[in-house]
């Protein structure tokens, strides 16, 4: 992904922004865990994430299937999560504060403006 702009601002994840679409979450019911890490990795080229990352972004997915989301819901969850990452990391001087605050916002924004355009993540 490039390199977020310095005003980088929580937004609403249409589909055509999302990192990972619908029809890719439905390729890792069937996979290994390993395997489907892996993949979630290579997905988020020219710069593969690391895998803890990846591994997060599939344990998220995992835990938005138990818990009955649907693959859009998931999809947009996963979105914001890669998203506070890239926010998190793009500056050594952000604070947790500002980093959650990005996070509930982006949640926020995609819960509640935008209906009925949106996911409805909540």
């Amino acid at each position: 992904p490039e390199p977020l702009p310095i005003s980088y601002k929580p937004a609403y994840c249409s589909p055509k922004d999302r990192l990972l679409s619908p029809s890719q979450l439905i390729t890792l019911d069937t996979l290994p865990e390993d395997r489907a890490v892996s993949i979630i990795s290579d997905w988020l080229k020219p710069q593969p994430a690391p895998l803890t990352l990846a591994l997060l972004l599939f344990s998220v997915y995992r835990w938005a299937t138990r818990q009955g989301f649907q693959l859009d819901q998931t999809s947009v969850l996963i979105t914001i999560l890669h998203h506070t990452y890239r926010y998190a990391v793009q500056s050594p001087w952000r604070t947790q504060l500002e980093v959650y605050s990005f996070f509930k916002e982006s949640l926020l924004l995609n819960s509640v403006q935008h209906l009925p355009g949106s996911a409805q993540v909540f």
